[in-house]
């Protein structure tokens, strides 16, 4: 990524020498405008390309975190009826509560396609956080490709297990 960061800047520059030599006035803002509009697009493809098409196969850190309490729930948003259309979402959620530094707690939220969940024998209920990559360097030089997992391990005997057939 930072490849194509450097690229677009280096275009961007050359389009405003180019722009201020061969134009006058308000085409020069208008020029610098676009240039800086189409760098900007430049990236953010860039960035969407390494966030939804290219996998992070490769773990290069993790993070523990001693959890107090954990909850699933469904975060439900969408847009309001509008003009014949309307779009709600509903996702499946981790919430936990983490001790912090200064002896406080806050709530994270984790999204459950992220995360596994682990039983485990242990007293102290954790979740490691997986900071993954590519491991494909070039990959990793023009995209993003950044992004983290979960393992969330919980005592034994916190999980519910609830099957229901219905054949009516």
């Amino acid at each position: 990524m930072l490849f194509w960061i450097i690229v677009m800047v280096g275009i961007f520059i050359f389009g405003i020498i180019k722009t201020i030599q061969e134009r006058e006035g308000l085409c020069i803002l208008f020029a610098v405008l676009i240039d800086l509009a189409v760098m900007l697009a430049a990236i953010l493809i860039g960035g969407l390309i390494g966030e939804y098409c290219i996998s992070a196969d490769e773990v290069y850190d993790e993070d523990t975190v001693s959890i107090s309490a954990m909850v699933d729930n469904t975060g439900i948003s969408g847009k309001t009826y509008f003009l014949g259309s309307s779009r709600v979402e509903s996702d499946l959620y981790y919430y936990y509560l983490a001790p912090e530094e200064d002896g406080g707690k806050t709530v994270h939220k984790v999204e459950s396609g992220r995360a596994t969940v682990y039983d485990t024998e242990k007293e102290n209920p954790h979740i490691v956080i997986c900071h993954n990559r590519s491991s494909n360097p070039v990959l990793r030089f023009f995209f993003f490709t950044y992004r983290d997992s979960y393992k969330i391990y919980v005592p034994e005997g916190s999980i519910k297990y609830d099957f229901a057939v219905d054949l009516e």
